[in-house]
């Protein structure tokens, strides 16, 4: 028996693991690192996780432990930001923006270090407090440097080597702000920071007037489980507010007490950011404003009726399904396009307002809610001035509708050219009208009313095509008034039931008609889905319907 120990010792101590192997996480994605195409110039077996730096054909150097990537740069000199970037500048920045005065921060999670980077950015901070369970982390991110040189050269800067829960559980420290970017849920041992029960001891030690940041993922992720994560923290913080930062990654911004606060050209005009937004395809304040999805009175109906019960200590119940979630490659994408949906019911319920703008976004390739403004503001130009510019803006699928939506005078004499017109009106306004302020949307409904087509159209097409209308101009009367009309009618074409749903239980609820929202849902709702899942506008729409409600019921009472 001691010799074949002996003799396991020695084979053990001569066998070298191929590191490109260890590091492929073929778990997850099926396939190994290409050796002609990448480098591992960092791999070391750490005391909780193997940690590897793996470095790509396109500059990319991304960090992974046990296989599983935490975080991306592109180090190349003017290489493309990775979509890593724009969440990790994006969870340092909003702090920062929006509690300008911090004097203390603590992250939870180091990653490549770019978040603590970004937050020493404001030279009001006197100390940030990084939280780290694997040393060998912090050791593989110095090689992020310079792009994140604040975080190990900066004075202010100190790492802790802990757990997150001890961390807290043992430190008596406050802090201005405290940003929880840990590892995806669906990872061992992760789940714990995003229960209940840690959002209650990290809120007692923020200071009265401190911010929290908690990054959540919605890809590998499904609805159910976001919603399990907002009702903790819900639970603990007062408020929130919600901000995409790429298409797959979500930030709520709580607070301890009182409200969230508000962005504000000023702070953004005033930080030592603009660099580090410029990298992520922000370059004016209405870039960053469009990444905000919407406050806690807006989201907390679309959560609180899912069917998934908060996370839990006790009932951990997002440890238990997130890696069914990634296994099923599921998402929950959707929530990040709430705001891009065809209907404004974020903003008409009550959330930001668009106002018009005079510069055209600036188009990332992480963010579709940008990619489509930046296209619904091209289309709008095409109508005032003729030109199709800028021309990446217009697609073949994009332009073979805006060429028939803006036909001439007196060319629609064929019968089967109106109804092509108004469908071409209708996919060029799923772009325009959540994306444009109820001015831009009037005067871009009345170049498309001068068509020939548009006098072609029949009765119920006129009438859809004026629902269309008071939709752009957030007439909340009107949508309500034409979708029950339409919905009604057995010749209305029923492919846009879910349309006169959506746009009737909108313009209910806008004007505080809860009743007649949910009476429109009971009589036209199984005939809409016809056995579907409905999608989140609908689930939206409902939610708040039973919410308010409720909550009516409950003030009366």
């Amino acid at each position: 028996a001691i010799m074949a120990v002996v003799s396991l010792i020695a084979v053990l101590v001569g066998v070298e693991f191929d590191r490109y192997k260890m590091a492929s996480g073929v778990y997850r994605h099926g396939q190994f690192y290409a050796r002609d195409k990448t480098e591992i110039p960092y791999h070391k077996d750490g005391k909780t996780a193997t940690v590897d730096l793996i470095k790509g054909s396109d500059g990319g150097l991304t960090i992974a432990t046990n296989g599983k990537s935490d975080a991306k740069i592109n180090v190349a000199e003017n290489g493309l930001a990775s979509g890593d970037e724009s969440t990790m500048t994006m969870a340092g920045a909003l702090p920062t923006l929006l509690h300008p005065k911090a004097r203390t921060a603590a992250v939870i999670g180091m990653g490549s270090g770019l978040t603590t980077h970004v937050l020493l950015s404001n030279p009001n901070l006197e100390r940030v407090d990084t939280v780290e369970i694997e040393p060998a982390m912090i050791d593989a991110a110095k090689s992020f440097r310079p792009r994140v040189e604040r975080s190990f050269s900066d004075p202010r800067s100190r790492f802790h080597i802990d757990d997150a829960k001890t961390f807290f559980s043992a430190s008596q420290r406050h802090y201005d702000i405290i940003v929880s970017e840990p590892s995806n849920p669906w990872v061992s041992g992760v789940s714990g920071l995003f229960t209940s029960e840690f959002y209650r001891r990290i809120q007692s030690h923020l200071n009265s007037n401190g911010i929290f940041i908690q990054w959540v993922h919605v890809y590998e992720m499904d609805f159910e489980l976001v919603a399990s994560i907002v009702k903790a923290l819900g639970r603990n913080f007062p408020d929130f507010d919600l901000y995409a930062s790429n298409d797959g990654d979500l930030l709520f911004v709580a607070v301890r007490e009182g409200k969230t606060p508000r962005l504000f050209l000023e702070n953004f005009e005033k930080s030592n950011l603009k660099t580090a937004f410029q990298r992520i395809d922000i370059q004016t304040f209405k870039d960053l404003t469009s990444r905000y999805i919407g406050n806690r009175t807006l989201l907390e109906p679309l959560f609180a009726y899912a069917a998934m019960p908060m996370n839990s200590d006790y009932f951990p119940v997002l440890d238990l399904h997130a890696v069914r979630a990634r296994f099923l490659k599921s998402d929950a994408e959707e929530v990040n396009m709430l705001r891009a949906e065809e209907l404004p019911a974020m903003e008409m319920l009550g959330g930001e307002v668009h106002k018009p703008e005079r510069l055209l976004p600036t188009r990332s390739r992480y963010f579709l809610w940008s990619q489509r403004a930046y296209i619904a503001a091209a289309i709008r130009g095409f109508f005032s001035t003729g030109r199709l510019e800028p021309a990446d803006a217009f697609e073949p699928s994009i332009l073979r509708h805006v060429i028939i939506a803006a036909r001439p005078a007196k060319s629609c004499s064929d019968p089967v050219m109106p109804g092509l017109w108004l469908d071409s009106a209708h996919e060029i306004l799923k772009f325009v009208t959540p994306h444009s302020s109820p001015a831009e949307s009037d005067a871009f409904l009345r170049r498309l009313s001068k068509s020939d087509c548009y006098r072609r159209l029949d009765a119920i097409q006129k009438d859809i095509f004026e629902l269309y209308s008071a939709a752009g101009r957030r007439n909340a009367t009107q949508m309500a008034a034409l979708a029950e009309k339409l919905l009604k009618n057995d010749k209305a074409p029923r492919d846009q039931d879910r349309y006169f749903l959506s746009a009737g239980m909108l313009g209910y609820l806008a004007n505080n008609q809860v009743l007649n929202a949910q009476q429109l849902w009971r009589t036209y709702g199984a005939r809409t889905l016809g056995g579907q899942t409905p999608d989140i506008m609908l689930r939206f729409l409902w939610s708040h319907s039973i919410y308010r409600d409720r909550n009516q019921n409950r003030t009366n009472s």
